[in-house]
């Protein structure tokens, strides 16, 4: 979808999804970046809460390295100020709303400007992410049916590559869960969150 629309593509793969690879990735993308350029970050991952003296961040490589390997919303998004021009983020991980309302109730110092942030979930919430797996009989059965995030399904269903779309102007839907994916998984949450201060077309 973003190559159709001419964006350049880097991508970090699993095996080498470190913290310190994920912010070196976005310190070449700030030496690269220009006044009049649009970045748009995606993070597909784990989300990490360990408990409430803990702010919720994303985990790069799994629940076993949450704590040398978590990005938190402050490191994560004083990195992206370094990158010029529009920025369109999306956090596409479990208890991702941490890093909307880190910018919507001012938690900290100001860092960002010419953003569109977009999380799956709620601060509390959960969610289901991209499954990468080469044994389709591993994939539980809701996923096997819609085997994206619901970030990635929003994206590509509100967003077909004959027109540009604004990221800050489309209303932000509530995705019900299936039922066997309620019963299965109770704290599942669906819900996308999202904040901005400037308009971002994709």
């Amino acid at each position: 979808m973003l190559r159709r629309r001419g964006y350049k593509i880097f991508t970090v793969g699993v095996e080498e999804c470190t913290r310190e690879r994920v912010l070196s990735s976005i310190d070449e993308l700030a030496h690269d970046s220009r006044d009049g350029s649009k970045t748009f970050f995606y993070y597909a991952g784990h989300g990490s809460h360990i408990d409430r003296t803990y702010v919720n961040g994303i985990t790069t490589r799994g629940e076993g390295y949450v704590d040398s390997q978590r990005i938190v919303p402050y490191a994560l998004f004083e990195r992206l100020a370094n990158v010029r021009g529009k920025k369109a983020v999306v956090i596409d991980a479990c208890y991702s709303g941490e890093f909307t309302e880190y910018l919507r109730k001012g938690m900290g110092p100001p860092l960002l400007k010419d953003y569109v942030v977009i999380a799956s979930t709620r601060r509390d919430g959960e969610g289901i992410v991209t499954v990468w797996t080469t044994k389709p009989e591993e994939v539980p059965r809701h996923l096997i049916d819609k085997s994206v995030s619901n970030v990635v399904f929003w994206l590509y269903g509100r967003t077909p590559h004959r027109r540009r779309v604004d990221l800050s102007q489309i209303p932000i839907p509530i995705f019900n869960a299936l039922p066997d994916v309620r019963t299965r998984y109770p704290k599942t949450n669906l819900e996308i969150q999202r904040v901005s201060d400037t308009g971002f077309i994709l």
